[in-house]
């Protein structure tokens, strides 16, 4: 399991949108399982992630847990 935060200034509904075109269908095709203002859930090939999205002075910090998914979490948070 792996526990890793990142920043970025970008909005948090252009945060929701990389989240989703990277993880979602059109990227990984994990399955969406939960979604609340701040927090979206994939799961598929036998694990999961698990995103917070948290606002910080003038920028968003992005919490994310995984399991299985280690090394695409690393790059999604190099391309944010």
């Amino acid at each position: 399991m792996l526990n890793i935060s990142g920043k970025t200034r970008l909005s948090h509904e252009r945060i929701e949108q990389k989240i989703t075109t990277f993880f979602g269908p059109k990227g990984l095709n994990l399955t969406l399982i939960k979604k609340d203002p701040d927090n979206m859930v994939f799961e598929g090939g036998g694990g999961y992630v698990d995103i917070t999205i948290c606002a910080e002075d003038k920028e968003n910090r992005v919490d994310i847990v995984t399991q299985e998914w280690d090394y695409q979490v690393k790059k999604f948070l190099e391309e944010l």
